[in-house]
Formats: C-alpha cells, structure tokens, sequence
C-alpha cells in the first residue's frame, strides 16, 4: 500500500512526466526514449514489473530495447549475492582511510548496470530494424493534481491496491 501510494504521490505532482521528458535527449542517444527511465529505474527493485511497466512505450523499437537493457539493472535481489562473492574474493582493505575496497566494489557492481545497459541499447538499436515514426514530447501533457489532496491520494492509492488485493 505504502509503494502505491508513493508512486501516486510521483504522478499527480506530476513527476513521472517530468522526469521522462527531462531524459528523453540523453536517451534518444542510446535508441530509447525517455519513457524508459522508470522501468529501469525500477529494475532496480525487480526486473519483472519493470518489463511489464515498459508497455506503455508506443514505438516498438523503443520497447524492444527497454526490455532487453532493463534486466541489466541490479535488483535487490542480487544484492545477498554480490555480497557473499566480494566477501570471499575481496580483501578488506581501506584507501584514504575511510574507503573500503569492498564498499567500493558493491558501489562499482551498481554503476556497472546501467553503463552496461546504455552500451547494449547503442549497440543493439543498429541491429533491430523496426521501422516506426519516432514519438515526441513536444506535446506531452503534463497534468498536475495538486497532492494535498489527501482523499483524492487515498482514493486513488485504494483503487491501485485493489487490483492486486480486495479492499474491505
């Protein structure tokens, strides 16, 4: 409940809008678009939802790359075991006094994801040949609640949930 109400909370101030319209020119770049910065950053979480979040990107093409580049993302779940191998492989030692090797490899496995996924879909955009009209932000409308609107933020957080569990 609380997930659904956050990402209510993203959309009606208006947010997820943004945030994709903000990233579109980097990512058009990569052959994505900017509406793929939510399902990958929630790759990060789980790869499965962010897949099926990535349906709401119109152009094929653009969906196809998102799909593929988006398990790249390291999930929570992997997290227990990049810390058992850096734990086995990686010596504890410190740099600068306060830097340890391990933190740093951890950090460095995150970072990892998502240049390897920009690589991919760069690479990957010459090979898939889908030929589809290019969608634009250029009219993207940005609606905007306003989120002090609790019981509009209540309402909407119930409907959510509801989906996935009945409401009593």
């Amino acid at each position: 409940m609380i997930l659904f109400g956050l990402i209510t909370i993203l959309e009606d101030t208006g947010y997820m809008a943004r945030i994709s319209f903000l990233t579109d020119k980097l990512m058009r770049k990569t052959g994505l678009n900017g509406k793929s910065v939510m399902p990958m950053i929630s790759g990060f979480a789980c790869a499965v939802p962010a897949i099926m979040s990535a349906r709401s990107i119109e152009n094929k093409k653009e969906r196809l790359l998102t799909i593929l580049v988006t398990p790249l993302m390291s999930c929570s779940a992997r997290l227990p075991v990049y810390t058992i191998l850096i734990g086995l492989v990686i010596p504890k030692e410190k740099y600068l006094g306060f830097l340890g090797l391990q933190g740093l490899v951890m950090m460095g496995l995150y970072l990892l994801g998502p240049i390897m996924a920009m690589l991919v879909a760069t690479i990957a955009k010459w090979f898939i040949n889908i030929k589809e009209k290019v969608s634009s932000f250029s009219n993207y409308p940005f609606t905007v609640r306003h989120a002090g609107e609790i019981s509009a933020l209540r309402c909407s957080t119930r409907r959510r949930y509801s989906c996935l569990m009945p409401v009593r």
